[in-house]
């Protein structure tokens, strides 16, 4: 067996090993990344290498809870016929302690409607918008942790990862439908939110990296 190391840009314990069909191939994914598994066993899934990559990018990229991913590398192990068999991920340190503070900052952020007695969810999404734009700045080196949530929180810094990742958890907290869509070409991530029958898209990015100081 060999693995070629994949370079990616946006929990660890044990091997997994997966035993259930195609069609919940991407939730078990998303299941082993959410427990921090060092490994993933995919050979038991009937799918070509790229829908295996894309599975695994597309959870990484658009669920909130793959924050802990440290960006890159991360590495697919291939069997004899290029197959691929497995994908191994890094985590960032102290998991627990860091989600405790990621949680106190979106709760104190999804706060701000109720402060300003805001009902309407596109106020809501506004309220939110603003607070980034105020509180966070677009980093553009080559920093590594992508996803990492907790960096943007503690220092004010992220990449378009980070930021999308916070979005959507901010607006799971209100309980206003927001999906994360990710182009693995342009290396980019946004937002959508579902106001008034509508997706809108939130380039927090865009928007972020516009209003730096």
């Amino acid at each position: 067996m060999s693995c070629a190391v994949l370079i990616f840009c946006p929990y660890g314990y044990g091997i997994l090993t997966a035993f259930a069909s195609e069609s919940s191939a991407e939730t078990y994914i998303a299941s082993a990344i959410y427990d921090a598994s060092d490994e993933i066993d995919l050979s038991r899934y009937e799918l070509s290498s790229d829908e295996l990559k894309a599975l695994v990018n597309k959870v990484a990229n658009e669920n909130t809870f793959s924050w802990h991913i440290a960006g890159k590398p991360y590495s697919y192990c291939t069997d004899e016929y290029k197959h691929i068999v497995s994908v191994k991920f890094g985590y960032v340190s102290d998991i627990p302690e860091k989600q405790y503070v990621i949680d106190n900052v979106i709760d104190n952020i999804a706060a701000l409607t109720d402060k300003n007695r805001v009902n309407d969810n596109s106020q809501k999404v506004n309220i939110v918008i603003l607070y980034f734009m105020q509180h966070y700045r677009y980093d553009n080196r080559d920093i590594g942790y992508c996803n990492d949530v907790y960096r943007l929180f503690t220092t004010g810094m992220g990449r378009c990862s980070s930021l999308t990742l916070s979005f959507k958890a901010v607006m799971d907290k209100l309980n206003i439908p927001c999906r994360i869509v990710s182009d693995n070409k342009l290396c980019h991530a946004y937002n959508e939110v579902y106001i008034n029958n509508v997706w809108k898209k939130i380039d927090l990015t865009s928007l972020v990296f516009c209003n730096k100081k």
